[in-house]
């Protein structure tokens, strides 16, 4: 026990982290984030083209644009809007299916909590239901009008 070294005194400063496997670095999918609000915010550009170009009729008429009289094609003023609200309505299904592949690999990349994800599902699930229902009720008859 000849050769016993004395430890040196503690310090009264506080003892520094060790660094051994630092946290992995959040890395932001910017890229797929983008893409995933997107396509869940594809039902409200496809309501807000359906019902953009019926208000926009009726302001270029001057009354509520009618069935089998007012051809959606044919006003002028608004016929510009006919075939980007025919795009948005044959795309509708395959955007649907897109936007839930995106969504549900967005939250796989970011390896989401189970609310966050939650939450994300329950507001795209809310919005397409709700477009949905509301062109399947079609209170003021635009669909109606939009496709006869």
């Amino acid at each position: 026990m000849a050769n016993v070294v004395a430890l040196p005194a503690v310090d009264a400063r506080p003892v520094e982290a060790l660094h051994y496997a630092p946290p992995e670095k959040h890395r932001r999918h910017s890229v797929l984030a983008i893409l995933a609000n997107m396509s869940g915010a594809y039902p409200l550009v496809l309501a807000g083209l359906l019902y953009g170009q019926w208000v926009l009729s009726w302001y270029f008429l001057g009354h509520i644009p009618r069935s089998s009289l007012d051809d959606p094609k044919y006003i002028t003023g608004a016929n510009w809007m006919h075939p980007l609200t025919y795009m948005a309505l044959v795309a509708s299904l395959p955007a649907f299916f897109v936007g839930l592949g995106l969504s549900v690999l967005y939250l796989l990349m970011i390896r989401s909590r189970t609310q966050p994800a939650a939450i994300r599902m329950t507001i795209f699930t809310a919005l397409w239901i709700s477009i949905y229902t509301l062109l399947n009720w079609d209170p003021a008859h635009v669909l109606y009008w939009w496709m006869d």
